[in-house]
């Protein structure tokens, strides 16, 4: 009678299109050939979707013996792999006898075989493997020709990253427009979603940022059109839409559309994506006056990794990085120079490599600070003169509106008052179009004093750009409102709480002190010591008020100014 009763509620939840519930009823029967039969006609547009992790929960449920001996099935596993990063397990998978007989079977269909090929360019994708990449993803889109599962888009899409790895910046962009229309007449909206988010990171990079927010606002249409706002692919186009707001300095809009867009994404294995949200979250909370917030998004960030099992292929490093940029912008140094000790470092020629390189920059226009005659100018100099002349070459004007800026604060710190004047009209000049804001803000006081102490210059070089001046003011009046200084004047702050701290730290505290800026727990500073987390509570209450602050990062910071830590 159960059987029977689970097999109904199987058929019904199938009918109202709850696939994972029809699988469930289908699985607790037990009719394992009708969960199978399910997982078939459904894991692509489950894939689709970006649900990855309910096709790798249904497959587990099944017996091996239909997993792989069943062509479908061992391409839904084989998506669940690929996507998931485990590529050494999905060769293996491939090359299992089972697996490989029932793949070259003579009578296997063009949309089997093109899938097949998708799958290889994918991963080929991953790999770096740019020219097979594009070979498999051609020979995949030329089988698909009557499939109608949003695949060609997939096909599509895939040679639109790969132009975009070997540089094309045109082919690419054609591409992705291709894959849009693809996934809107295939049935493959997620595709078309995905390919609009590259399309927004190409703009963004090209500091058309007024054109990344039509685009985003474009993904919104298509996620109403398709009933898909409650879905990972509505998350994407708020993330992008979050980014373009935070640069604009809209800190409200931009939480909230970041927010929301993580909270969508964290069920699907758009991992690099999830991680440029939680990222720029932080960015945004911090700029907000809330550091414990930012670094807490961090932390979840890296969290989500290690719950869901899935390899890092760019957005843990991602994560890394923007705790850095929050550990600098806090004034946390001796943390920024462990990372540069210790990072495996990417091409500077990737986004990642490109990201790592510039957070070298500014680790070293901040150690720079500190000890002027030191060799931390001259490494910087030669980093950004490097990807000062690749981001030209690409026409990455965002990146050159960033690079210009850092530039113009190197140029100061050696002197060069006539090259940084260069470099920072240049900056003002590709960013006042778009309306930057935080590019400049985020850079903290040196920026500000850079801008404040160059603007009668800069009138002085362009008298009738009244629209420059108007924007050097705006962005002067930005840097006075800010809630919290985000790079900290070591000389001027250390000072300011000499005067103030009259209740000295005691001996527990200044050990208490060099625990927090190791990283520790309350928990684990109090195994070290051997008191309870209520007493390191206390004693935490005790220095943060004879330091005058309420976060162990500003602790750190005022600390590590006077001098107070160990290392």
């Amino acid at each position: 009678m159960l059987p029977e009763l689970h097999g109904r509620a199987s058929a019904w939840f199938e009918g109202e299109g709850l696939i994972d519930d029809a699988i469930q009823h289908a699985l607790a029967a037990p009719d394992f050939e009708r969960a199978a039969c399910l997982v078939e006609r459904n894991s692509v547009s489950m894939l689709q979707r970006s649900e990855i992790f309910f096709i790798r929960a249904w497959l587990e449920h099944l017996p091996d013996q239909l997993v792989k001996t069943r062509p479908r099935l061992i391409l839904a596993h084989g998506w669940t792999l690929v996507l998931t990063g485990h590529v050494q397990a999905f060769e293996q998978w491939l090359a299992a006898p089972q697996a490989s007989a029932a793949l070259a079977a003579p009578d296997l269909s063009a949309d089997i075989l093109g899938e097949l090929a998708l799958i290889r360019a994918t991963l080929a994708r991953f790999q770096r493997e740019d020219a097979r990449s594009l070979e498999l993803a051609e020979e995949a889109l030329s089988l698909l020709l009557d499939d109608d599962r949003g695949l060609q888009a997939g096909a599509m899409y895939t040679i639109g990253v790969a132009h975009l790895q070997q540089g094309d910046i045109a082919a690419a962009s054609q591409a992705f427009t291709e894959t849009v229309h693809l996934g809107e007449e295939k049935g493959g909206p997620y595709m078309a979603m995905i390919a609009l988010q590259e399309l927004s990171e190409i703009q963004i990079k090209q500091g058309q940022l007024s054109q990344a927010m039509q685009t985003g606002r474009r993904a919104e249409s298509m996620a109403v059109c398709w009933g898909w706002q409650a879905m990972p692919a509505a998350g994407m186009a708020d993330i992008y839409l979050g980014r373009v707001l935070y640069e604009w300095n809209d800190l409200a809009r931009a939480t909230q559309s970041l927010a929301e867009g993580v909270d969508l994404v964290l069920g699907s294995i758009e991992q690099f994506i999830l991680a440029q949200g939680y990222v720029t979250l932080a960015q945004a909370q911090l700029a907000s006056g809330d550091p414990e917030g930012a670094f807490g998004t961090i932390q979840r960030g890296k969290d989500w990794f290690t719950q869901m099992q899935v390899t890092d292929t760019g957005g843990g490093v991602l994560l890394a990085l923007g705790e850095v940029r929050l550990w600098l912008r806090q004034g946390n140094l001796n943390a920024g120079s462990r990372w540069a000790q210790n990072c495996h470092w990417w091409p500077e020629d990737t986004y990642l490599g490109y990201l790592q390189a510039v957070t070298l920059v500014r680790l070293r226009l901040a150690q720079n600070r500190l000890e002027p005659q030191g060799d931390f100018i001259y490494e910087a100099t030669e980093v950004i003169t490097r990807l000062l002349a690749a981001a030209e070459a690409d026409e990455w004007w965002g990146h050159v509106i960033e690079l210009s800026l850092l530039n113009a604060l190197l140029c100061q710190a050696q002197g060069d008052t006539a090259g940084m004047l260069v470099s920072l009209e240049r900056a003002l000049t590709l960013a006042e179009p778009e309306g930057y804001v935080r590019t400049f803000l985020d850079e903290g006081e040196p920026a500000r004093m850079l801008i404040d102490e160059s603007r009668l210059a800069i009138a002085k070089r362009a008298p009738g750009n009244s629209r420059l001046l108007a924007y050097v003011k705006r962005l002067l009046s930005d840097f006075s409102g800010e809630r919290l200084a985000l790079t900290p004047d070591p000389i001027s702050d250390q000072q300011a709480v000499i005067s103030a701290l009259v209740d000295p730290l005691s001996e527990r505290e200044l050990e208490i002190l060099d625990l927090i800026a190791s990283g520790l727990s309350n928990k684990e500073i109090a195994d070290i010591l051997v008191i309870s987390v209520s007493t390191v509570k206390s004693h935490i209450n005790n220095l943060y008020g004879k330091l005058g602050t309420h976060s162990r990062t500003q602790a750190i910071a005022i600390a590590r100014n006077m001098g107070m830590l160990s290392y």
